[in-house]
Protein backbone atom coordinates (compact mmCIF):
# COMPACT_ATOMS: atom_id res chain seq x y z
CA UNK A 1 0.00 0.00 0.00
CA UNK A 2 1.37 3.27 -0.84
CA UNK A 3 2.33 5.76 1.75
CA UNK A 4 0.10 8.83 2.08
CA UNK A 5 0.78 12.69 1.61
CA UNK A 6 1.09 14.47 4.90
CA UNK A 7 1.73 18.35 3.86
CA UNK A 8 2.14 18.95 7.49
CA UNK A 9 5.82 16.63 7.59
CA UNK A 10 6.39 18.37 4.32
CA UNK A 11 6.58 21.62 5.84
CA UNK A 12 7.95 20.75 9.05
CA UNK A 13 11.41 18.98 6.93
CA UNK A 14 11.26 22.00 5.35
CA UNK A 15 11.82 24.30 8.14
CA UNK A 16 13.59 22.30 9.97
CA UNK A 17 16.07 22.56 6.69
CA UNK A 18 15.91 26.73 6.44
CA UNK A 19 17.05 26.54 10.78
CA UNK A 20 19.75 24.07 9.91
CA UNK A 21 18.29 21.38 12.58
CA UNK A 22 18.37 17.51 11.07
CA UNK A 23 15.08 16.13 9.34
CA UNK A 24 14.71 13.56 11.45
CA UNK A 25 11.60 12.66 12.62
CA UNK A 26 10.23 14.50 15.57
CA UNK A 27 13.24 16.64 15.95
CA UNK A 28 11.85 19.50 13.53
CA UNK A 29 10.89 22.27 15.72
CA UNK A 30 11.15 26.34 15.19
CA UNK A 31 13.37 27.93 17.53
CA UNK A 32 12.54 29.46 20.63
CA UNK A 33 10.66 32.84 20.48
CA UNK A 34 13.00 35.82 21.59
CA UNK A 35 11.34 38.45 23.82
CA UNK A 36 9.76 41.23 22.88
CA UNK A 37 10.90 44.64 23.02
CA UNK A 38 9.40 46.99 25.46
CA UNK A 39 6.98 49.87 24.35
CA UNK A 40 9.19 52.24 25.40
CA UNK A 41 12.25 51.72 24.08
CA UNK A 42 10.69 50.54 20.53
CA UNK A 43 10.93 54.76 19.11
CA UNK A 44 14.89 54.65 20.49
CA UNK A 45 15.21 50.94 18.75
CA UNK A 46 13.89 52.69 15.29
CA UNK A 47 15.86 55.27 15.07
CA UNK A 48 18.90 53.14 15.62
CA UNK A 49 17.89 51.20 13.16
CA UNK A 50 17.21 54.79 10.67
CA UNK A 51 20.96 55.87 11.48
CA UNK A 52 22.19 52.29 10.80
CA UNK A 53 20.06 52.14 7.28
CA UNK A 54 20.57 55.32 5.89
CA UNK A 55 24.15 56.22 7.20
CA UNK A 56 26.94 56.63 4.33
CA UNK A 57 29.06 53.33 3.93
CA UNK A 58 32.66 53.14 2.62
CA UNK A 59 31.14 52.70 -0.56
CA UNK A 60 29.43 55.67 -0.92
CA UNK A 61 31.94 58.29 0.52
CA UNK A 62 34.34 56.91 -1.73
CA UNK A 63 31.90 56.96 -4.75
CA UNK A 64 31.38 60.59 -3.71
CA UNK A 65 34.84 61.63 -3.04
CA UNK A 66 35.93 60.29 -6.80
CA UNK A 67 32.98 62.38 -8.24
CA UNK A 68 34.15 66.32 -9.17
CA UNK A 69 31.75 68.67 -7.53
CA UNK A 70 31.66 71.73 -10.42
CA UNK A 71 30.04 75.13 -9.63
CA UNK A 72 29.68 75.78 -13.52
CA UNK A 73 27.84 72.90 -14.97
CA UNK A 74 28.62 74.25 -18.78
CA UNK A 75 31.95 73.64 -18.31
CA UNK A 76 31.01 70.23 -19.88
CA UNK A 77 30.22 71.29 -22.95
CA UNK A 78 32.99 70.80 -25.75
CA UNK A 79 33.64 74.17 -27.25
CA UNK A 80 33.20 75.58 -23.19
CA UNK A 81 36.27 73.12 -22.50
CA UNK A 82 38.26 73.57 -25.86
CA UNK A 83 38.42 77.88 -25.39
CA UNK A 84 39.61 77.08 -21.72
CA UNK A 85 42.00 74.49 -22.66
CA UNK A 86 43.12 77.05 -25.36
CA UNK A 87 43.39 80.16 -22.74
CA UNK A 88 45.38 78.03 -20.58
CA UNK A 89 47.59 76.97 -23.18
CA UNK A 90 48.22 80.77 -24.23
CA UNK A 91 48.68 81.77 -20.67
CA UNK A 92 51.16 79.42 -19.99
CA UNK A 93 53.31 79.70 -23.07
CA UNK A 94 53.05 83.99 -22.50
CA UNK A 95 54.87 83.62 -18.96
CA UNK A 96 58.26 83.87 -18.58
CA UNK A 97 60.81 81.10 -18.91
CA UNK A 98 62.82 81.97 -15.73
CA UNK A 99 59.16 82.18 -13.78
CA UNK A 100 57.86 78.73 -14.76
CA UNK A 101 58.90 75.37 -13.24
CA UNK A 102 59.55 72.46 -15.11
CA UNK A 103 56.07 70.85 -14.58
CA UNK A 104 54.51 73.45 -16.46
CA UNK A 105 56.52 73.85 -19.41
CA UNK A 106 55.38 70.58 -19.67
CA UNK A 107 52.16 71.19 -19.22
CA UNK A 108 52.07 73.84 -21.89
CA UNK A 109 53.77 71.13 -24.10
CA UNK A 110 51.19 68.45 -23.57
CA UNK A 111 48.11 70.98 -24.11
CA UNK A 112 50.26 72.35 -27.62
CA UNK A 113 50.24 68.60 -28.72
CA UNK A 114 46.41 67.93 -27.49
CA UNK A 115 45.72 71.03 -30.00
CA UNK A 116 47.46 69.65 -32.60
CA UNK A 117 46.19 65.88 -32.31
CA UNK A 118 42.38 67.78 -32.21
CA UNK A 119 43.33 69.74 -35.65
CA UNK A 120 44.63 66.54 -37.24
CA UNK A 121 41.64 64.52 -35.80
CA UNK A 122 38.93 67.38 -37.30
CA UNK A 123 41.22 67.33 -40.67
CA UNK A 124 40.61 63.63 -40.76
CA UNK A 125 36.64 63.79 -40.00
CA UNK A 126 36.12 66.05 -42.84
CA UNK A 127 38.31 64.13 -44.88
CA UNK A 128 36.44 61.08 -44.11
CA UNK A 129 33.08 63.28 -44.73
CA UNK A 130 33.92 64.66 -48.14
CA UNK A 131 34.40 60.85 -48.99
Amino acid sequence: MSKSFDPLSSLNVGIGKIIGQDAVAGTERLPDSAPLVPMERRPQLQDQEQRKIWSPSLETNLLSSLCPHLEHRNVLFPSVIQELLSNVAQTLESLPDEETSAELREAAELLREDGKNKELLTMYRNALHKG
